[in-house]
C-alpha cells in the first residue's frame, strides 16, 4: 500500500495512522510525502493528516524539507491548499507563512471563510495579532462572524491595550 492509493478513504486512514504517533519522525514522514504529492487532492489529504497529527500543539519543530515544500505549495492553484499549508507553516514557526496569513486576515476582498481560517491558525499558534484583531472588532463594515471571532480571540491575550480599545 502507498499514499497514492486510488481509494481516498484508505489513503486518508493510512496517513492519519502515520500521523497518530505525533512524534517528529511521523511529521517528517508526512512532510516528505506531501513533497511528493502531485495533485491537489493528495496534497490536501497530507495537509489534513499533518494538521491532525499536530492537534493540541501551538508550535512544532519545523521539518527539514518544510521551506522548499511551502515555497512550492504556497503557489498552488487551489486556495485551500495554500491556506492549509500556511496554517501548518505558522505552527512550524515559518515567518513567511505567518505573514501570508496576516495578509489574508486583513484583506477585506478575501472570503470570510478564508479570513476565519487564517485567524484560527494565527490564534492557535498564539501569534501576536492583537492590533489586527482590535481593528477588525472596531470596523463595523466587517462581517459579524469575523468580528465575533476576533473578539473571542482577544480573550486569550493578556494585554493592557485591549480593555480601553473595546
Amino acid at each position: 500500500m502507498s499514499a497514492k492509493q486510488k481509494i481516498p478513504l484508505l489513503r486518508d486512514l493510512m496517513l492519519r495512522r502515520i500521523g497518530a504517533a505525533g512524534d517528529a519522525a511521523a511529521i517528517e514522514r508526512l512532510v516528505k510525502g506531501l513533497g511528493r504529492a502531485e495533485d491537489t487532492a493528495q496534497q490536501q489529504t497530507f495537509l489534513d493528516a499533518l494538521r491532525l497529527a499536530l492537534v493540541g500543539q501551538r508550535t512544532a519543530e519545523q521539518p527539514s524539507q518544510w521551506e522548499a515544500i511551502y515555497a512550492r505549495l504556497s503557489h498552488s492553484q487551489d486556495e485551500q491548499v495554500q491556506l492549509s499549508c500556511a496554517g501548518l507553516g505558522v505552527t512550524f514557526g515559518d515567518p513567511v507563512a505567518t505573514a501570508r496569513l496576516e495578509r489574508e486576515l486583513t484583506e477585506a476582498s478575501r472570503s470570510t471563510a478564508s479570513r476565519l481560517s487564517a485567524m484560527t491558525s494565527l490564534l492557535t499558534a498564539r501569534r501576536d495579532v492583537v492590533a489586527t484583531l482590535l481593528a477588525l472588532v472596531a470596523d463595523t463594515v466587517q462581517p459579524d462572524e469575523l468580528r465575533e471571532t476576533a473578539l473571542r480571540g482577544l480573550a486569550q491575550y493578556d494585554n493592557a491595550d485591549i480593555g480601553p480599545a473595546l
